[in-house]
């Protein structure tokens, strides 16, 4: 373990660029674009440009990351469907000719003021894969909008959607076979942007992608698609991992204070801990995890097979994303520092 001051973030920039090169050689599509959400630190940024990556923005705090890497627009996509005319003026201004549109209102803005961009729906999959975010356009409104002449499908050049955890192949297929009347409708070489947290081959099973690859090659065949992806989390979340002390311990130490928490971006349960002392127990022992602020909000429970004591160094592995991005400087906590190896 390195002797620094925790808590403090540690990431593995070869982890990064294999997690990104591993999703290439798996996803048979035209190109693939890291989402920026997950984990926007400069270094993972760089290191990704270095790789070749292209990337998927969703405001123009991102986009001004990618600018000092000087990131060429033609690498860029947007793929937020609700955008103020701020964010687009800038996003278009820069070259950005990538644009996702879920409403009529946003297709008239995007077409007023990003007048030769592509434009891709956002279609609306939560009848077919739960929990999944409630943007998008449904089958039957796009008719009726195409009808109505609020939508022209001479200038919507493709469609996309995103699929939240992204591990069933079923729910995956049954999303591109309805993906299918839209393209059939637009009647054109268009764009299927395939959204969605894509895990890593070895946290699957192993038909996965050999099924999804089979079915978009037939699309790719059949509508001559051209096809993108927007993997963030499978890319960074293996690569990091958090360092923290524990500080104190309450009720039978069943209680963990930490020196980490909300304002240093613990918004989840980690899906492995490791205790640096190595104390294990002969029973698992259910912990729950607080950190240090005036809210005393349970952090969360899990249960762990070794002792915890004061001072204790514990790491929270596989927590590259969604995690130094949640960061914030609530009871004036400092964003913590990160580490790169």
């Amino acid at each position: 373990m390195c002797k620094m001051d925790t808590p403090y973030y540690l990431f593995d920039t070869n982890t990064v660029k294999q997690n990104h090169d591993i999703l290439k050689n798996h996803l048979a599509v035209d190109k693939l674009f890291y989402a920026l959400k997950p984990n926007s630190e400069d270094r993972i940024l760089s290191v990704l440009n270095a790789n070749g990556a292209n990337f998927e923005i969703a405001s123009t705090g991102e986009l001004e990351k990618l600018k000092k890497l000087n990131v060429e627009p033609e690498r860029i996509i947007c793929s937020l469907p609700i955008k103020s005319e701020k964010m687009i003026e800038s996003m278009y201004n820069y070259g950005i000719h990538y644009f996702v549109f879920d409403t009529e209102l946003e297709y008239f803005k995007l077409r007023q003021m990003a007048c030769d961009a592509k434009l891709m729906l956002r279609i609306d999959i939560t009848d077919i894969a739960e929990n999944t975010i409630e943007f998008g356009m449904t089958y039957e409104r796009f008719i009726d909008a195409l009808k109505k002449g609020t939508l022209e499908s001479e200038h919507i050049d493709g469609i996309t959607f995103y699929i939240s955890k992204n591990k069933n192949i079923d729910k995956t297929i049954r999303v591109l076979e309805y993906s299918e009347h839209f393209l059939k409708l637009l009647n054109k070489k268009a764009i299927l942007n395939i959204g969605g947290n894509y895990r890593l081959p070895n946290e699957i099973s192993l038909d996965f992608y050999g099924i999804l690859n089979r079915k978009l090659s037939s699309l790719k065949e059949k509508y001559e698609c051209i096809l993108f992806a927007e993997p963030g989390r499978s890319i960074v979340k293996s690569a990091g991992k958090l360092i923290t002390s524990v500080i104190g311990v309450k009720r039978d130490k069943k209680y963990v204070y930490i020196d980490a928490g909300m304002p240093t971006g613990i918004s989840y349960c980690p899906n492995e801990i490791i205790n640096l002392t190595g104390r294990e127990v002969t029973e698992p022992i259910e912990y729950s995890f607080f950190d240090i602020t005036c809210s005393h909000r349970l952090l969360f429970k899990t249960w762990l097979p070794f002792d915890i004591n004061i001072n204790d160094h514990l790491e929270f592995r596989n927590f590259g994303s969604y995690s130094i991005c949640k960061s914030s400087n609530f009871h004036g906590w400092e964003t913590p520092t990160c580490y790169y190896i």
